[in-house]
């Protein structure tokens, strides 16, 4: 991305305060040459990538690509069920604790400790530690599958600027040098 590029973004989320659902248009507007990451996401917390498309990109690089935002998808979806879960599980326990503190809590004017809070992660850790080693044993084997694609999209990538190299600076036919050239070389 250019500096001018980087530029307009950034005064157009000043201009946002960064805190709008506009950063997929802030992207869209970007042309460059690679991958743009945006904004973490409210729910995912996740920072979402917008694929670069090449004008000349191969079946290879495609395949990877959309390989790519398969993965990415699937991890959106698990992470924003997951923190709305976990934002309600929290929510429901902060109530419980206040509830059973009663006027206790009103006097001191303080929410929950830190301690209180570890309370809660350890048991939410506890109930939803199952889901998360699905989650990352799939998470990997997803990871893992990228690699063959991957490799064939650089591959594909090198081929054609190699194709693209070659035909550029190489000649097809010599020239053919007459005698007078040569007599002048001499």
């Amino acid at each position: 991305m250019t500096m001018v590029a980087f530029g307009r973004i950034w005064r157009r989320l000043l201009a946002n305060r960064g805190f709008s659902n506009k950063a997929s248009e802030i992207v869209a507007e970007v042309t460059g040459t690679s991958d743009v990451y945006g904004l973490p996401d409210p729910k995912s917390s996740l920072r979402l990538i917008t694929f670069y498309i090449p004008p000349d990109e191969t079946a290879y690089e495609k395949e990877y690509r959309l390989k790519r935002a398969l993965v990415q998808d699937w991890n959106h979806v698990f992470w924003t069920a997951h923190n709305v879960q976990f934002n309600q599980a929290k929510e429901q326990f902060v109530m419980s604790v206040m509830k059973r503190r009663g006027n206790e809590a009103n006097v001191t004017g303080q929410p929950l400790t830190a301690d209180d809070l570890s309370e809660f992660y350890r048991a939410f850790l506890d109930e939803n530690r199952e889901k998360h080693l699905r989650y990352n044993i799939e998470w990997h084997k997803k990871n893992i599958s990228l690699l063959w694609p991957g490799i064939k999209a650089n591959f594909s990538r090198l081929k054609k600027q190699m194709i693209h190299y070659t035909h550029h600076t190489i000649p097809l036919s010599q020239p053919k040098i007459s005698e007078k050239q040569i007599e002048m070389c001499n």
